[in-house]
Formats: C-alpha cells, structure tokens, sequence
C-alpha cells in the first residue's frame, strides 16, 4: 500500500487552510466593499450629472429669463390701440421710435447671457403690416468691442413659411403658445453651431411677436465635457431623445430607434424619472446610464462600464491575487519547515519501529533521539530505547541459556554413549535413549540458531516467535519422555550405574534450563 509522506499532507492543509481563510475573509469582504463602492461611484456620478445639469440650466435659465423679461416689457409697454388703429403712418412713426427704446431694454436684458450672438424681436406681420418687411429687430453681439450693432438684411414677409425649418423659430412658439428651444444649428453668419430660445408675445390673448436669443453651442458642450471622468462620457438630448451631444450619433439618431430599437427601454424609464440611474446589460456588458432632465426638458447623461465603475476596486482585486500568491509561497515555505519539524521526528522513530520489527536490536545510537527531540516525541523515543535495552537483556539470557543448554546435552550425550558401551542391562536400552537425546540436541540447535537470527534481522515476528513456542514446547515434550525412561530404567534395574543417574541429574537440569527459556520467551507481547 503507496502511503502519502506526512511533510505532503501538511503542506496541502496549510495550503487549504490559507486559501480557505482568503476566501472566507477577503471574497466576502471584497464583494460587499465592491457594492459599497459602486453605489457610492453611482451617487458620485448623480451629483457630477446633477451638476453640470445645474450650470447648464443657469445658462439656460439666464436666456429663457432674458426672453420673458423683454416679452414682459413688450407686453407692458407696446401701445395696442396705434398698433389696431389701421393708421399707417402713425403706426410706422410710432414702432420705429418703439423699437429705438426696445433695442436699449434688450441690450441690458442679455448682459447675463454667455456667449450670446444676438437678440431680436420679430413682430407680427399680420396685425402690424408694414408691406415688405415686418417689423423687426435684430441686435448682434460684437464680442470684440462687448457691443451690440442692429443688423439691417432681414428676412423679407415674404420669406416666411411655415414648411421652412428656417423660419421654426417663429412658427413653432406660436404653434406651441409656449417658449421653444432649438436644437443646434450651423449658422453660416457667425460660423458655429449655436441654438436659439424664441418666446411668443401676447397682449390681451392677441399674438403680438416673437422674442429670441441665439448662443452658441460651444458653451454647453464645454459644460458637458467639464464634468466627464475618464472611462465615462456624457451625451446630451433634447425631449424627443434625439442626440444633441454624442461621440457617434447624431441629430437624426434617435435613442429609441438606434441599436435597432433595442435600447428604447432606456427612454421609458426616462419618461417615468425626472433623474436617477439605470443599470442595464447590453452585448455582455454591464452599463448605467446616470441622468437628469435640464429646466428646458433636454436630458444629460453620463455612461458609465461596470468595470470603469469598479476602477477604484482594481487595486483591491490586484492586492488579493498578490494576497493569495504570498499565502501560498509563505505556507510553503512555512509547511516545509513545519513539516521537516513534524515529519522528521516520526521519520527517525519509523525507522526504528522497523528495525524492532525486524528483531534488530544492535545498538545504533537511538537515545540520540531524546536530545534531538526534547519534546514528546523526544519522550517516546526514550522509552522505546528503554524498551530496547530490555529486550537486548532478554535475548542476551535467551542466548546464554541454549549456550548452557546445548553443553548439558552434549555432557549427556556423552555419558550415554559410555553407558551403551559398557552396560548390558536388559531395561536398559541405550540406544533408544541415545536417539531421542540426540533428538533433543537436534531441536536446541534449532532454537540457538533462530535465537541467534533474532538478535540480527530475518524473519517476522509473530512467525518467528510461534515457531520458537513449537520447538521449545518439542523440546520439554522429549525432555520429559527422557525423564520417564529414566525412572523406569532407575526403578527396574539393579544394575544402573551411577553413569545413569548423572544422566538423569543432567536431563533434569536441562528440563529446568528448558523451562527457564521458555519463561524468557513468554515474556515477549505477541
């Protein structure tokens, strides 16, 4: 039977033991500090979105609120009854010298717009006819003089068409009754995107015109942009979920069709939050998408990766592998020495078990063992060598004993052939005498010979030792039938010799010798 080296099976317990403590204390703590993590990431990025929506909305709010605030002066201001008096003239005298002191309130009103381009005012062609061109205003932004300068080539009445998105910015207020924000638009005048707010100006439920502003886009990319943490990106939209601001799509991408529809679920939890996050997974991956609606219903979005969530945490799962590496080497390490501790010790005292168990018992320096090992095991080698020196007692008097047997036998065997030589007496059959003696010689030699393999190394111990029983129980067996004859031989012949009774003196001693062996040997635990 292959047996497992005790060094290897402590090495695989500390090994399991170390992984089994990773596991147990590090996986749980690293899953619970990674759902810590990711919800605290999540509330990060809802206050980055939520506040770059803030300073997009101030940006906004300032237009929106510069518009209401010349809508308000308009509607407060504006003389309705010249305006329905069909009086051409007056008319004409009375909105040029209007529009002067309107041109100077939207002046002061844009001050706290950023990136302002211009700021008009388009009045309704229907209610005030001034034949070929409406009666307008629009006032340009010099950035390099901080001005404003009227410019003069404006759209003709007849320019205006509803169809047209060019004129959207007039048609669409007035459809909707409400401001409307433009989505970002060249403009070939100034050369860059910009957007516009126009505002529908109503006295007494009477549309009177259009108020507007336009800015340019650049400052709420920029403000998007500010926000971005690496790995991430922000998209902008406007209330119908077409792409404003984004890497790859689009104006004419709607986020409900892209993806071939399969991302329309994003739109629907839109439409049921004003803010928040959705986790979702897509093409194996998992994604949030953090959002939060501006005060013009355009929504911003941050996209975040899982794992781009888990950044912070990479260093963690790099701290456990390197963890769970030093575990490993260290319990090696560890193991062996702790092992060769263990190990060797029961290694020495194996091998002297062995050497008991092949009946060695030649001194070969075993008390070493206690003062190598001053522990327990040092202990337990100390009785076995105890043990050692007693059985070599025992074999040492086993061996004297055959030594002394083997010479009473050869003393008898001698006087017996003496006694065949010279005695005729008829109860007194040497011969037969002399063969079981030399029987008995036969048998001890025997016993001395496995004796002597003992105190060396052979045969098994308990095969051994139950052949020795055999050959000493043979002998006394003999030894007493000898006895027997003897005593008929003394009891019925008068003509013994005295020979004859040393014989029967000798064969009792080795009867007693016999027993004596026999005793040693009962001594030994089968």
């Amino acid at each position: 039977m292959k047996f497992k080296k005790l060094r290897t099976t402590i090495n695989y317990i500390m090994l399991i033991s170390i992984i089994t403590i990773i596991v147990i204390v590090f996986v749980p703590t690293l899953l619970i500090s990674s759902k810590n993590i990711k919800e605290t990431k999540i509330k990060e990025y809802e206050t980055l979105n939520e506040l770059s929506a803030k300073k997009i909305d101030i940006s906004l709010n300032n237009i929106s609120q510069s518009v209401i605030n010349i809508s308000n002066y308009i509607e407060s201001t504006i003389n309705m009854d010249v305006l329905q008096s069909n009086d051409k003239d007056r008319i004409n005298i009375y909105m040029k010298d209007y529009i002067k002191k309107l041109n100077g309130f939207m002046v002061k009103s844009t001050k706290t717009v950023n990136d302002n381009i211009d700021v008009y005012i388009t009045f309704n062609f229907d209610l005030i006819n001034n034949e070929e061109y409406p009666y307008q205003s629009l006032l340009t932004y010099d950035i390099y003089n901080d001005s404003y300068s009227e410019l003069k080539e404006l759209a003709k009445i007849s320019d205006f068409d509803s169809s047209s998105s060019n004129f959207a910015w007039y048609f669409d207020p007035i459809y909707s009754s409400s401001g409307i924000w433009s989505n970002p638009y060249d403009d070939s005048y100034v050369g860059k995107k910009i957007f516009t707010f126009s505002y529908p100006v109503y006295v007494d439920d009477i549309f009177v015109g259009i108020v507007g502003i336009d800015s340019t886009f650049d400052q709420i990319k920029e403000l998007i942009n500010k926000y971005n943490v690496k790995n991430t990106y922000s998209i902008l939209m406007n209330k119908k979920y077409y792409h404003l601001v984004h890497p790859v799509y689009g104006l004419k991408d709607n986020l409900r069709k892209i993806e071939n529809g399969n991302l329309a679920f994003i739109a629907d939890f839109m439409d049921k939050n004003k803010q928040g996050y959705l986790k979702y997974r897509y093409k194996g991956k998992t994604k949030y998408v953090v959002f939060t609606r501006l005060s013009n219903d355009w929504i911003i979005t941050t996209n975040i990766t899982e794992w781009s969530l888990l950044k912070s945490i990479r260093n963690q799962y790099v701290i456990l592998l390197v963890a769970v590496l030093l575990g490993i080497i260290i319990s090696i390490i560890a193991s062996y020495r702790v092992g060769n501790y263990i190990s060797k010790p029961i290694e020495d005292l194996t091998k002297l078990f062995d050497k008991i168990s092949r009946f060695d018992l030649r001194d070969s320096g075993e008390n070493i063992l206690y003062t190598l090992y001053p522990n327990e095991i040092g202990k337990l080698s100390s009785s076995i060598y105890d043990m050692l020196i007693d059985q070599r007692k025992i074999v040492g008097t086993i061996v004297g004993s055959t030594e002394e047997f083997n010479i009473k036998f050869s003393e008898t065997n001698s006087k017996l052939l003496s006694i065949n030589r010279s005695t005729e007496d008829q109860y007194f059959s040497t011969k037969e005498l002399n063969k079981a003696l030399e029987e008995i010689s036969v048998t001890m030699n025997d016993i001395y010979n496995s004796i002597y393999e003992y105190s060396k190394i052979n045969n098994e111990k308990s095969e051994f030792m139950n052949g020795l029983f055999i050959m000493i129980s043979e002998v006394n067996s003999n030894l007493e039938e000898s006895i027997a004859t003897l005593e008929i031989i003394e009891n019925n012949s008068k003509n013994i010799t005295e020979e004859a009774k040393d014989v029967y003196i000798s064969l009792k001693d080795s009867l007693r010798l016999s027993n004596m062996l026999y005793d040693l040997v009962s001594k030994f635990k089968i």
